[in-house]
C-alpha cells in the first residue's frame, strides 16, 4: 500500500483483512483527504469499491458497511460502490487514488509508484558537439502515437536525450493538457536523439513493463491527469515536477498481459497512421496538380516548348501554348488577373460574451478557433472543441456557415487552413471563405497554400501580423478559364472525399482507443473478455 495513504500501519492491516474477508473481487481505491495530503487526525477515509464488472456490488457490500462500523479503525471509513457513483465522481477518483487492494481476478498485478514501474529520464550516454537527431514539442503531435526528426543538431550537454522508442511527455503547459506525449522513432540507424527540455523521458523498466506498455500507461488519466494536477511554477510557464512522478500509483499486469494490452491499442494506433500516411500521399497530389496548372503553368510551357503532351487530349487541349505578360508576370493567354474579391465572398467571426452561461452550456452548433486547426492531421474539420447555444450563435453576425467553408486563420499565425464538413461558426482569428461563388474552395485551399507569402505580405500589425478582411479581398491572382477550374476540381473532389473517409474513420478509432485505454489499463476490462465480445 503506498505511503500517500495517510492511515496508521495497525489500522490499515484490519483494513485489508475486512476488504479480503467480504470483498475478495473487489478492486478497492482510497481516495479524498487521506490520500491528498490535506488530512487531519479526525479525517474520514473514503474508498471506492470496483467490482469485477463494475455492476452494483450485493450483500456482501452491506456485510461490509456493517464490519467497518463494528471494526476497531477510530475514523469514519466511507465505503462507497463505484457503480452507484456518479459519473462525475468517477474521473475524479481515477485522476488522484491508492490501490488499495486489487480484486482477486488480477491477484497477479501489482501496485506501485508510476517511478518505479518505468524508467524516468533513463541515462543516455551523448557525445558533447556530436550532430544528433534534435526534436522540439512542435514536432509532437497529440494523437499521434510516433515522433521523428530529420532535423540535427550539435548536443551542447543540455536538453532531453532519448533513444529509439522512448516516450517523450510533454512536461509543460498548455503542451501536457493537450495530449502531446508521443514515442520517438529513429529515421536513421543513430538511434540516439537529444531534444526539448520540456520533456520527461519514459522507458519501460526491464523485467518489469514493456516499452510499448509504458507509452500507453503514460498515455492514461491516471498519470496524465495527476502530473498536470501537480505542475507548478507561474502562470502560463508551469511545468511538471519529475518527483511528482513518485507519487502516482498504477497497477501493473504481469508481461504478457502488457503485451497484449500494448498490441490491442497498437493495432487501432497503427490503422490510424496508416490513414495519416494516405492523407499525406492524398493531399501531395492535390498540391502537385494545382502546382503544376496554376503555379508553374506546366501543360503550357510543355506545349510552348514542343513537349509530348501528358495529360488525356481533352483535358490538354483545354490548355493556352502561349504565355502572355501581366501585372503579376507571365501567365497562360487568355487566363485574367483578377483580385480575390472579385470572385469569392470572405466573412469574419466573433467571440460571444464567455461570462453568460446561456451562450455555452449545452451548445450544439460547432464553434471553431483557430486552435481547432492547430491540431488536425488534414485540412478538414469534422467537429470542434466548443460548441454555442442558439442564443450564442444568434450573438455572431456570420451565422453558422456552411459546409464547405474555408477557413484561414488570419492571426497568430497566419495560414492554418482546413474544410470545414460541418456547418460551424467561427470567432474573429479566420477568414471564411463560404462556397458557392466563380472559384471553388478546391481551388482556394490550394491557392492559399501555395501563395501563403502573398497573404502574408498583406497583413499588418504591430504585436503580430493580421490579415484583414479588407486586404485579403484585395489580393490578385491569376484566374483560369471555367473548363480548366471545372477538370481540377473534379479531379481534386475525389481525393479530397477520400481524405474525409480517412480522417472519419480515424477519428472512429481514436474514439474506441480513447475508450478502451483506461479499462484495459487499469484491469477493469480484460484482454481475454475483449477478446471473446
Amino acid at each position: 500500500m503506498s505511503d500517500r495513504l495517510h492511515l496508521l500501519p495497525h489500522h490499515r492491516t484490519e483494513l485489508e483483512a475486512l476488504l479480503r474477508e467480504h470483498v475478495p473481487d473487489a478492486d478497492v481505491w482510497a481516495y479524498g483527504n487521506r490520500v491528498n495530503g490535506l488530512c487531519h487526525e479526525a479525517s474520514n477515509l473514503d474508498l471506492a469499491l470496483r467490482s469485477p464488472n463494475l455492476e452494483p456490488l450485493g450483500s456482501e457490500y452491506s456485510d461490509l458497511l456493517e464490519a467497518l462500523e463494528q471494526s476497531n479503525i477510530p475514523i469514519l471509513v466511507q465505503a462507497h460502490d463505484w457503480a452507484r457513483l456518479p459519473e462525475s465522481f468517477h474521473r475524479e477518483i481515477e485522476r488522484d487514488h491508492v490501490v488499495v487492494q486489487q480484486g482477486a481476478d488480477r491477484s497477479e498485478w501489482r501496485s506501485m509508484p508510476f517511478s518505479e514501474a518505468v524508467l524516468v529520464n533513463p541515462p543516455v550516454q551523448l557525445q558533447r558537439g556530436t550532430e544528433y537527431t534534435f526534436v522540439d514539442m512542435a514536432a509532437v503531435n497529440p494523437g499521434i502515437r510516433w515522433v521523428w526528426a530529420e532535423s540535427q543538431r550539435k548536443h551542447s550537454g543540455g536538453g532531453s536525450r532519448f533513444q529509439d522508442g522512448d516516450t517523450l511527455m510533454a512536461r509543460i503547459t498548455p503542451c501536457l493538457e493537450n495530449g502531446k506525449i508521443a514515442r520517438y522513432r529513429a529515421l536513421s540507424r543513430m538511434a540516439l536523439a537529444h531534444g526539448s527540455t520540456e520533456f520527461i523521458v519514459i522507458r519501460g523498466r526491464p523485467g518489469v513493463t514493456d516499452n510499448e506498455f509504458a507509452y500507453y500507461l503514460t498515455q492514461s488519466s491516471a498519470v496524465r491527469d495527476y502530473s498536470v494536477s501537480q505542475m507548478t511554477g507561474t502562470s502560463g510557464r508551469q511545468r511538471v515536477p519529475t518527483a511528482a512522478l513518485d507519487h502516482i500509483d498504477v497497477a501493473i499486469p504481469p508481461l504478457p498481459e502488457q503485451r497484449r494490452i500494448a498490441a490491442i491499442l497498437g493495432a487501432l494506433d497503427d490503422k490510424i497512421e496508416l490513414n495519416r500516411r494516405m492523407n499525406e500521399t492524398l493531399e501531395a497530389m492535390a498540391r502537385a496538380i494545382f502546382r503544376d496548372w496554376f503555379v508553374d503553368f506546366g501543360p503550357v510551357r510543355a506545349k510552348l516548348e514542343g513537349r509530348e503532351p501528358y495529360l488525356p487530349p481533352k483535358l490538354w487541349d483545354l490548355f493556352p501554348d502561349r504565355l502572355v505578360d501581366s501585372e503579376l508576370g507571365e501567365i497562360p493567354e487568355g487566363w485574367e488577373v483578377k483580385a480575390l474579391g472579385e470572385v469569392i465572398d470572405v466573412v469574419g467571426g466573433t467571440t460571444p460574451s464567455t461570462k453568460r452561461a446561456d451562450y455555452w452550456e449545452g451548445g450544439t452548433h460547432c464553434w471553431a478557433t483557430p486552435k481547432d486547426l492547430s491540431v488536425l492531421r488534414s485540412p478538414v474539420i469534422l467537429d470542434t472543441e466548443r460548441k454555442v447555444t442558439d442564443a450564442g450563435l444568434a450573438k455572431i453576425p456570420s451565422g453558422l456557415l456552411p459546409a464547405g467553408t474555408l477557413l484561414l486563420s488570419s492571426r497568430a499565425p497566419i495560414g492554418y487552413l482546413a474544410m470545414c464538413q460541418v456547418p460551424v461558426a467561427i470567432n474573429q482569428g479566420f477568414i471564411a471563405v463560404p462556397p458557392g461563388k466563380a472559384v471553388s474552395n478546391h481551388f482556394m485551399l490550394h491557392w492559399s497554400q501555395a501563395f501563403h507569402n502573398e497573404i502574408v505580405n498583406h497583413a499588418n500589425g504591430s504585436t503580430f501580423l493580421e490579415i484583414n478582411k479588407s486586404n485579403f479581398r484585395k489580393i490578385g491572382f491569376v484566374m483560369p478559364h471555367e473548363p480548366v477550374l471545372a477538370q481540377f476540381d473534379a479531379q481534386v473532389h475525389s481525393l479530397h472525399k477520400r481524405i474525409v473517409t480517412n480522417e472519419r474513420e480515424s477519428l472512429a478509432l481514436a474514439a474506441q482507443r480513447d475508450a478502451l485505454l483506461p479499462k484495459l489499463i487499469s484491469g477493469e476490462l480484460r484482454v481475454r473478455e475483449l477478446q471473446a465480445t
